[in-house]
């Protein structure tokens, strides 16, 4: 019985290289899957624009999917049956007569034959066999054109990324600072930059009125600049009308101002990022 269980061990050997071999092309097309998943969400950020709460579900919505695509992987690969994993040995060695298979079958019927001619048959076929395996290298079992073809599309849409991320450099930053930090409140990619004019951290003194003003570079837009004014920290924002000063120059007065707010200018779906106007409380006299 020496000679079946040697066999049987080498051909799990054999087996473990392969396994791993199977999950790694698995893992090739979890990863294509990312990949284009990531390519559909950044697409719609570019013309949606998600606000966080809808960047954050996504975010954990490709999380899962990387995570059971691995399972199914994993679980998949270890499933391979001893069966499968024979025949590619034979397959590898171009073995016409299945010698793999046909020892596995041996030294998987030899306890239910107990005679002497039997086992000395089936020690020199398994042990045969074993040395077989012993000698076969990796590669002939699981080829270098079965991984690069699993991997094949994966690194075609990693390549259609790097791509995209030379001919636009600025969106491919902003989009992706987006959907990998989903949430920070990073404006939404646009054509226009807003730059604040005066202090970029504002503020004014308890109950008295702050000025705040916008200058928008860009292509020529119709619709209306907006202040974006929410609680500090964070809350629904309210939407108010600037006045614009000059083509590219927009402002706002807030009057009586008692507490810190955050404020963001926006035209269309486009804004600036979140800004907080502080407010200087004046000195408590004992």
């Amino acid at each position: 019985m020496k000679a079946p269980n040697e066999f049987l061990s080498q051909l799990e050997r054999t087996g473990s290289g392969l396994r791993k071999s199977f999950f790694a092309s698995s893992m090739g097309k979890v990863t294509a899957g990312f990949l284009l998943l990531v390519a559909v969400i950044g697409l719609t950020d570019y013309l949606v624009g998600w606000e966080v709460p809808v960047r954050t579900t996504l975010a954990w919505l490709a999380l899962a999917l990387v995570l059971v695509g691995s399972l199914i992987a994993w679980r998949r690969a270890a499933r391979v049956p001893m069966t499968m994993i024979a025949a590619r040995a034979d397959a590898a060695a171009g073995d016409s007569r299945r010698e793999v298979s046909a020892a596995l079958d041996i030294a998987k019927g030899s306890a239910s034959e107990s005679s002497s001619l039997h086992e000395y048959l089936s020690g020199l076929l398994t042990a045969r066999a074993a040395g077989s395996l012993a000698s076969l290298p990796a590669k002939q079992l699981f080829s270098r054109k079965e991984h690069l073809a699993a991997w094949r599309f994966a690194a075609w849409a990693g390549a259609a990324l790097v791509v995209l991320a030379f001919i636009h450099p600025r969106a491919t930053g902003i989009i992706a600072g987006r959907l990998f930090r989903p949430a920070s409140e990073l404006p939404p990619y646009s054509p226009y930059a807003f730059s604040l004019v005066g202090e970029n951290a504002p503020r004014v003194i308890y109950g008295k009125e702050a000025s705040l003003a916008v200058e928008i570079e860009g292509p020529p837009f119709t619709g209306e600049v907006t202040l974006l004014i929410r609680p500090a920290g964070g809350g629904e924002a309210d939407r108010l009308p600037t006045f614009r000063e000059t083509s590219t120059r927009y402002t706002r007065k807030l009057e009586g101002v008692t507490a810190p707010v955050d404020f963001a200018f926006a035209v269309g779906r486009a804004r600036s990022a979140w800004h907080r106007l502080e407010v200087i409380y004046p000195p408590r006299l004992e």
